[in-house]
């Protein structure tokens, strides 16, 4: 009798022990894997449009940062804003091992804000390898593209031609362009001025070409130099103010005084491009409403859809602007293979002021004919494996040291040079809605499903409870 009370205790300390084992394993187990989430972030995103991830495109640019990059975001606390903020750059961080990231809020930390540069909700701040690109507006193809410049920014030459007086990239006047290319070169662009002529070609490490309106005739080899740059596949923006549309051909050549849609300068370029002149300055109806602002002022508040406009809102003023001819719908064959998007136009309060051959500008015109005009031609091609990207925009008075500061013209022309400087991959530049997102249920299917929701489940889950009181009354 002792011997079975004696084996009945060690049966029960036996069960004690292995529970006690069981318990332990447990409690380590949750203890493990508690500390792999605090350390490691594994996650995986099966929806059909990607919209809890990132591209393809953008963890391959995670996969070529080796160095840790930080993401400082401009975002309010408890807004949508946030929310969108704060899962994208959630899904970078998974996708990438060294990517950590920061919100701050522009109110309550505004002088920091203003040193980082996003002193306005939706704005991003990236640094890597002591490198900062800074981001307007917040999305996946914008931060992507960001940080494919900062990987890739140790020798991003900006070339601008001169020799034909151009405006100056590095110049002080009112009229050159120094203040820009001050800020560009923050952002980790090189900026130089060449002449072709005199260097005999263009330089082959250059990230993109500037032409800045230039006032007098090229040579002929000058303007074959370019037309051979393009032909490389490498990007361009030009700007061309109207009253520098001299129709000069080359020094030495005959001077065609054209009038709208002739060829202007660079005949031959312009000719490669697809697109004309429209010889004229645009003057705004409504400008004398606004006090010291002068009739050639155009003033853009709405802006077609484009990946350079996207998100972007501000007010931007164009001094003595001149339109832009779009090519042909259908082009003929044997003409250029660019695709050309209008992404800047004036408003339909404007009308055309015709210019003289001496360059000059009466303010007047057809008053009755209205806008809306072209200002800005965004043209892309594929050549190779990349897109190729060229800007044409008929002022460059808006990026001058005068005018750079007024209202949005600073930001559009950042967004310009990012579009013209994009990453030679693929970089989504919006998201597709996932398809199939509704169900429409009729007749029998709509029966079953009523009948599984009312009948079906509750009838599996009173089963289920069942089962478990039979096998506990059992022991």
């Amino acid at each position: 009798m002792q011997d079975r009370r004696h084996g009945l205790e060690s049966q029960r300390w036996q069960r004690g022990l292995v529970r006690l084992l069981r318990a332990a394993l447990l409690l380590t187990a949750l203890a493990f894997f508690a500390a792999s989430t605090d350390r490691y972030r594994i996650g995986s995103d099966w929806t059909a449009n990607l919209s809890n991830g990132v591209s393809k495109a953008s963890r391959r640019v995670l996969k070529g940062m080796p160095k840790p990059v930080l993401v400082v975001a401009a975002a309010r606390p408890g807004t949508f804003r946030e929310e969108r903020a704060k899962a994208l750059l959630d899904a970078y961080r998974r996708a990438g091992e060294r990517f950590e990231y920061r919100l701050l809020d522009p109110r309550q930390a505004s002088a920091r804000a203003r040193e980082l540069g996003v002193e306005r909700p939706g704005r991003a701040r990236v640094e890597y390898d002591g490198r900062v690109e800074l981001i307007p507006t917040l999305t996946e193809s914008a931060l992507t593209n960001a940080l494919y410049r900062t990987a890739h920014g140790k020798d991003r030459w900006i070339g601008a031609v001169t020799g034909h007086g151009e405006r100056h990239l590095r110049g002080r006047a009112n009229h050159d362009l120094g203040l820009f290319s001050q800020l560009l070169e923050k952002r980790g662009f090189r900026v130089r001025e060449f002449s072709p002529a005199e260097a005999g070609g263009i330089p082959d490490n250059l990230a993109l070409l500037v032409i800045a309106s230039p006032r007098t005739g090229w040579l002929e080899g000058e303007e074959a130099l370019v037309e051979n740059y393009l032909e490389q596949g490498q990007p361009l923006l030009w700007l061309q103010d109207p009253d520098d549309r001299r129709d000069v051909s080359g020094a030495g050549g005959e001077r065609r005084h054209g009038s709208a849609g002739v060829p202007g300068p660079l005949p031959g370029l312009w000719n490669a491009l697809g697109l004309r002149w429209a010889r004229g300055v645009l003057v705004s109806r409504h400008a004398a409403a606004f006090r010291r602002l002068p009739r050639h002022v155009s003033l853009l508040a709405r802006y077609p859809p484009h990946p350079i406009t996207e998100g972007f809102e501000r007010l931007t003023l164009f001094p003595g602007a001149g339109p832009i001819g779009m090519p042909p719908a259908k082009p003929a064959a044997g003409s250029s293979s660019f695709r050309a998007r209008v992404f800047l136009e004036s408003s339909d309060q404007t009308y055309l002021s015709p210019v003289d051959v001496d360059g000059s500008s009466h303010l007047e015109g057809d008053a009755n004919g209205s806008g809306p005009y072209p200002l800005g031609i965004a043209l892309t091609r594929q050549a190779g494996a990349q897109t190729q990207r060229v800007s044409v925009l008929g002022d460059a008075d808006f990026l001058s040291n005068r005018y750079l500061a007024n209202q949005g013209n600073l930001e559009l022309g950042l967004r310009i040079i990012d579009w013209l400087s994009a990453p030679p991959i693929a970089i989504p530049t919006d998201t597709s809605g996932a398809p199939d997102r509704s169900i429409a249920l009729h007749g029998r299917a709509l029966q079953a499903l009523a009948f599984f929701a009312f009948l079906g489940l509750p009838g599996v889950l009173a089963a289920l409870g069942g089962l478990s009181w039979w096998r506990r009354k059992r022991l």
